[in-house]
Order: C-alpha cells, then sequence, then structure tokens
C-alpha cells in the first residue's frame, strides 16, 4: 500500500502544480501512518491497522493512561437507559470522548456496540453513561496495541458476502428494540458479552494483537 501524491491548483497561487508520476509514489515509500492509523506490514502482505498512539492520547486526556484494563468494553449485564442517575458535570466532554470512540471503531470494530450505545445518549449524558464510557476506555487501556488484520485474497477465488440478523423483543429498557437473541456470531456487535464469549469473536473479527502478529513464529500465520 502507498500512498498518492495529491496537490489542489488552487492551494498556491502561481506556483506550478507537479505532475503526477508513477516515480511520486514510490519515493513516498509504504504507507505506515494516516490520520491517526497505524499501518503495520506483515511479511506475509498483510497489513494490521491499529491506533496506539490516537487512543493513548485519548486515555492521557481524561488520565486514564494508567487505568486497570477491562476484559470487555461493556459489562455483560449493562441496560443502560435515559434516566436513573444524575447529569453529568461537563456534557461537552463527555460528547468529545465519545466521538473519538466512534473513530477508533474504524479499526476496533468488537468495540462497536458499546460505542454505539453510549452514543445514544449524547443529547442528555447521565452518570451511569459515563461510567459506561470509562469501561470502554479501560478495555482500551488494556489493549492498546490491537487492530484490524487485513489479509491478501486470492483473486481467483469469488467474494463471499455474510448477513447476520438478531432478535429479541422487548429487551432494550426504553424503545423495545430488538437486542439480543441465541447465541451466534453477531453477537459481538449486537449485545454486551462476558469475556469467555466475547474474546473468540473478537478474533473472528480480525482484531489481534500486533505484539502477537510480528513474532516471527506467527506473522506466517497472520493469528
Amino acid at each position: 500500500m502507498k500512498m498518492a501524491q495529491c496537490v489542489k491548483d488552487d492551494y498556491t497561487p502561481g506556483v506550478k502544480t507537479p505532475e503526477y508520476s508513477p516515480q511520486s509514489e514510490e519515493e513516498l515509500g509504504k504507507l505506515d501512518y494516516f490520520l491517526g492509523i497505524e499501518v503495520t506490514h506483515l511479511p506475509n502482505e498483510s497489513l494490521l491497522l491499529s491506533q496506539t498512539k490516537y487512543l493513548t492520547d485519548l486515555l492521557a486526556k481524561v488520565n486514564m493512561l494508567k487505568a486497570n484494563g477491562m476484559p470487555t468494553p461493556m459489562i455483560s449485564s449493562s441496560k443502560l437507559s435515559k434516566v436513573g442517575s444524575t447529569a453529568v458535570n461537563d456534557p461537552t466532554e463527555f460528547r468529545s470522548i465519545v466521538a473519538a470512540l466512534q473513530y477508533t471503531t474504524l479499526t476496533r470494530p468488537e468495540i462497536s456496540f458499546s460505542v454505539n450505545k453510549v452514543f445514544q445518549f449524547l443529547s442528555n449524558p447521565l452518570e451511569d453513561h459515563w461510567k459506561a464510557v470509562k469501561i470502554i476506555l479501560r478495555y482500551l487501556s488494556g489493549t492498546l496495541h490491537h487492530g484490524l488484520l487485513i489479509q491478501p485474497t486470492s483473486t481467483k477465488q469469488p467474494l463471499q458476502l455474510l448477513g447476520f440478523c438478531d432478535a429479541d423483543w422487548a429487551s432494550d429498557p426504553d424503545d423495545k428494540r430488538s437486542t439480543s437473541a441465541q447465541d451466534q456470531w453477531a453477537d459481538v456487535l449486537t449485545k454486551p458479552l462476558p469475556a469467555a464469549k466475547f474474546i473468540p469473536l473478537r478474533a473472528k473479527l480480525r482484531v489481534f494483537n500486533k505484539n502477537d502478529l510480528t513474532r516471527p513464529q506467527l506473522a506466517s500465520k497472520g493469528e
């Protein structure tokens, strides 16, 4: 993966825009960092996308850099509601942190359910919602070096698209929408899970520890 050079003509009046050539890509070299996303190139031509620095800065912002880790991003028995506790002292900070977590889901899809859940309460965040956000942050503090593994596939094999559904009526305390059902692959994206179920499903989302993947004996396997 290489970063292409892009220059807009109207940014620098009077200065001639350099013409594109294949050599311009070669000069930039392999992409290793872009918009907070770190790209690790593995020997088997796979890529690991992670956000270690981005998350470190986020944890430092809320004084949680040394917080104890959590095995999952949400307590499995958690049922957040728009009522039930007092309002947070600083709603603006709450919204800022949750927005930052939303960007983190680009490389950490396993936290998508937890982040989207707290995202529902941006208009009136409560202390219970802030506690849920801190659990997500604690989980990330213990998995700073995890990232999304992207592996090359054979052009001779057809692309497979998989779909999942989930249903359980009246599980949400506020709107009675479907949020859970029997255990299945999609559970990691639709409900809070205990660690015993969450960790194996996290691997199915291709989220792995960078330190494990860069060890010589595991790099060839990509797992």
